[in-house]
């Protein structure tokens, strides 16, 4: 699961079912970086992660939609 919280840090938690518990595995991934509203899905192996970027400390640019892909392998 990944969620931000007040701060706008994004923190990482897992769990071995989605009905917990969870525990943080990261607590904040992207220390330079403001982000909201995160999509989080699968394809062909690799994971995709689709977020609002509000301070550019990903993408560069303020308030862009921003898409990271966990390159396994396809």
């Amino acid at each position: 699961m990944v969620y931000r919280d007040e701060k706008l840090q994004v923190i990482l938690a897992e769990a071995t079912t989605y009905k917990g518990p969870y525990t943080i595995v990261n607590d904040n991934l992207w220390p330079d970086a403001k982000l909201e509203d995160f999509y989080i899905f699968k394809s062909q192996g690799n994971y995709h992660i689709i977020l609002e970027g509000n301070m550019g400390g990903v993408c560069g640019h303020e308030r862009w939609l921003v898409h990271l892909v966990n390159y396994r392998g396809v």
